[in-house]
């Protein structure tokens, strides 16, 4: 039990029973992407610390919320 919980806390029902819970998440990602035929209009860059990404002459952030420079 090396690796540290991400998540650990205790619940209590409404009549009084407790349980404990830890959340450990394993590794997750994306293995392959395919984008083929498609024509790449966006990109991204990392300006002052933040990714950034233009997409169809506007700047967004990773969230999708448009940026003004």
């Amino acid at each position: 039990e090396g690796e540290k919980p991400i998540l650990r806390g205790v619940c209590t029902s409404y009549y009084g029973s407790t349980i404990q819970f830890v959340y450990r998440p394993s590794a997750q990602g994306i293995e392959t992407v395919s984008g083929e035929g498609l024509p790449v209009t966006g990109k991204k860059m990392l300006m002052d610390g933040q990714v950034m990404i233009m997409y169809e002459g506007r700047m967004y952030d990773v969230l999708g919320i448009p940026v003004s420079r």
